[in-house]
């Protein structure tokens, strides 16, 4: 494990890089609709696949509802209580960090309670802004603050979409906040190399280009088969390289820190 600081887009970020270990990564997704559109959890373990690796990988998702909720499933209890993870990562509701942040604090702790006891890591993926809001500082304050005192390991999203929206015109976002598939996509990426200590460069540009409909808007178990389609065909190639490089820039800032 490589415990690193670096700066990126102006702002201070940990991250830790961790050893691929020689078995298959078992990783366990808890979030929302920002992880649930283009399903970025199958997204993660097809790009992973690609490279010869076998996660095993499931998602609780469960639309419009913050960690705190999900928190009370029962499905999701026994999953993280009953079987042995290696990563569990954890996605609240768009602005529960800002806006409830005690309440933030504890569904992290809790989570990571459960995460210890089954083995895992507790990676939480960092929030991006809303559309046309900076609120970036505010997000990494929140985030830090909720990591650092269960030693989790931040998925720097925010830093990633800031990096987009100030250096070019790709839309990453649906709306006023779901993500594209592209924007999927490079979230995506982001993980891979968060989990594996792995340049995310030479993944294929292939994403979901759908939103899932679950019953109730909540599902949870092993992703449902996904038909990926070749990015560079729905965007111009040189956004999709572009968002890759993204993803690729903040790996090598982390390993660079960390030596």
């Amino acid at each position: 494990m490589k415990h690193c600081r670096f700066a990126f887009a102006s702002v201070a970020v940990i991250l830790v890089l961790w050893a691929t270990p020689a078995h298959a990564q078992r990783v366990l997704f808890v979030g929302n609709s920002l992880i649930g559109y283009n399903d970025m959890p199958a997204t993660f373990q097809h790009l992973a696949e690609s490279t010869g690796k076998k996660p095993y990988v499931e998602e609780y998702i469960w639309y419009g509802q913050s960690l705190k909720t999900q928190y009370g499933r029962a499905d999701l209890q026994t999953a993280l209580m009953t079987k042995k993870w290696d990563f569990v990562v954890l996605q609240d509701y768009s602005t529960e960090a800002l806006k409830v942040p005690d309440v933030f604090d504890k569904s992290v702790a809790d989570f990571d309670k459960l995460a210890k006891a089954a083995g895992a890591k507790t990676l939480l993926i960092e929030n991006w802004a809303l559309k046309g809001q900076s609120t970036l500082p505010g997000i990494e304050a929140a985030y830090t603050k909720a990591a650092q005192p269960v030693g989790g390991t931040l998925v720097p999203l925010a830093l990633a979409w800031n990096a987009v929206n100030t250096k070019s015109t790709i839309n990453l976002y649906r709306d006023t906040k779901h993500p594209t598939p592209i924007a999927t996509f490079m979230a995506a990426c982001v993980l891979f190399g968060t989990i594996y200590a792995q340049s995310p460069a030479t993944l294929p540009h292939e994403g979901v280009m759908n939103v899932p409909r679950f019953a109730n808007g909540k599902y949870g178990g092993v992703p449902n088969p996904r038909d990926f389609v070749n990015l560079d065909t729905v965007n111009p190639p040189a956004d999709v390289k572009f968002v890759q490089s993204v993803a690729v820039d903040l790996f090598k800032a982390a390993s660079a820190s960390s030596k």
